[in-house]
């Protein structure tokens, strides 16, 4: 039995491609088609290669974690998020190919072939455990007592907190977009360089005190509160994706810091008008 090496490299290419539609769509990520043809690609590779090159499980662990880092490389957790997802699935589909192919035929099938089809039900049973540990976590309807977990992102770098579903926080910019109100230690998440203390009663000050970058993006808010009004720093960043429902995503977002004192969550975040600027 002849096997032709553009054969592996196509078979491993359509599953690739899709293994990554996959991954992007369970983890509420926005899909490219440039990401899933790179992965496509190097899964095809490596079809190929194992034809003339042996390799081992250390290969497939390096190419699935490439995989994942171009799915999402937003930060490590993510990474090897998507690059565990990738793995599991290619498992799944080696094992099912296998099991077909034999369900079709008349031959007997062989240790090496059984092993697959065990590695096959070991990863759906790990893809539903992983599902349930630590996915669910992700993707699903986080809103238990109106909290809804967030990602925050500015500048290549990430941080995860939650938020507060409240229909009182009414702030919005000067041109009507919401503002997310955020406790004071997410901006030292996002910004560990900077030294200043944002939570102040002189907010101009504070702001010449950023650095020049992030300057750019600050502006001050006012806000009214039981004691009366009061001013906040108010800053653009890049990305707020929300894990609710499939998942919403903010670009870019603007959020204001406070003093919040709550071991539940790290902010305050109005969703009604966050639907409503979305379906503009």
């Amino acid at each position: 039995m002849y096997v032709y090496a553009e054969e592996i490299f196509m078979v491993n290419f359509i599953m690739d491609y899709m293994l990554a539609h996959f991954v992007c769509s369970i983890k509420n990520h926005r899909k490219t088609k440039l990401k899933c043809f790179i992965c496509a690609l190097i899964g095809g590779v490596y079809g190929v290669s194992s034809l003339y090159i042996h390799m081992g499980i250390q290969h497939k662990i390096i190419t699935c974690f490439a995989m994942g880092y171009i799915i999402d490389k937003s930060c490590v957790y993510e990474t090897v998020i998507s690059s565990v997802l990738m793995l599991l699935g290619s498992f799944i589909c080696a094992g099912s190919i296998t099991a077909l192919s034999y369900l079709c035929s008349s031959q007997y099938i062989s240790s090496a072939d059984i092993d697959y089809i065990i590695v096959f039900f070991g990863s759906v049973a790990g893809l539903y455990i992983f599902d349930k540990c630590i996915l669910t976590i992700n993707k699903s309807a986080d809103i238990k007592d109106n909290i809804i977990r967030a990602k925050i992102s500015m500048c290549h770098i990430c941080t995860y907190i939650y938020l507060l579903n409240d229909s009182g926080n009414l702030l919005r910019t000067t041109d009507g977009k919401s503002v997310i109100i955020v406790d004071k230690s997410v901006f030292s998440a996002l910004c560990p360089d900077v030294d200043v203390e944002i939570v102040s009663d002189d907010i101009k000050r504070v702001r010449e005190a950023l650095p020049e970058e992030l300057q750019k993006r600050a502006g001050i808010i006012t806000a009214e509160g039981i004691t009366g009004k009061y001013n906040m720093l108010l800053l653009k960043i890049d990305n707020v994706k929300l894990y609710v429902d499939t998942g919403t995503e903010i670009s870019p977002a603007y959020v204001a810091f406070a003093h919040i004192d709550d071991e539940r969550f790290s902010g305050i975040i109005n969703m009604n008008l966050i639907s409503k600027e979305a379906s503009k």
